[in-house]
């Protein structure tokens, strides 16, 4: 079943208004609002998914951009801001990437990545994969394990945005859940 990447690219563009990573020394504030600038753009130069049956482009593209994840650990919610960076292999065809530099809006920065696992590109530009990593939040280490989709943006695939859904683990108790969205471009 086809996603509607059209929707998806708007529905990340409004989750990433709320939160946008990177920025050393910058707030949490100051990070939503570099976010904003970026997705803003971002979308209004790629509303469109890129067609079905557009040929892939020989080679690789590195996309970066910013992820925003919303988590639930132990009844408590926090959103967290990092750092995208995907590469599209079209000639395999796969794509994976991570997100680091990740800031909470409660706990500030936090050590670790989130991976984007390699996943084949299909027929329609989409691609369905899987999330994994580890994050170090106020002294303690949660893994992550989920899942993720995704599709491509622009006539040529200039633009990139998936969801974030799954499993928060500390140790071997599940302890609570994550969603989010992503956007780069090349």
């Amino acid at each position: 079943m086809k996603i509607k990447t059209t929707a998806l690219f708007g529905l990340a563009g409004a989750a990433l208004v709320a939160g946008c990573g990177g920025g050393g020394d910058l707030t949490f504030d100051e990070r939503v609002a570099r976010a904003e600038a970026f997705a803003e753009r971002v979308f209004t130069d790629y509303p469109e998914e890129t067609p079905e049956g557009t040929p892939l482009p020989p080679g690789t593209a590195t996309y970066r951009g910013y992820a925003g994840v919303d988590t639930f650990i132990d009844a408590e919610e926090e959103f967290f801001i990092g750092d995208l960076e995907m590469v599209a292999d079209f000639d395999d065809p796969s794509i994976s990437g991570e997100i680091d530099n990740i800031y909470g809006e409660f706990s500030g920065a936090a050590a670790g990545t989130i991976d984007i696992e390699s996943a084949p590109i299909d027929g329609l530009n989409q691609f369905f994969g899987n999330v994994s990593g580890s994050v170090t939040v106020d002294g303690v280490t949660y893994t992550i394990d989920g899942d993720t989709e995704g599709g491509f943006g622009g006539p040529v695939f200039e633009a990139v945005a998936g969801d974030l859904l799954g499993d928060i683990f500390d140790g071997a108790d599940d302890v609570g859940d994550f969603g989010g969205f992503y956007v780069g471009e090349r």
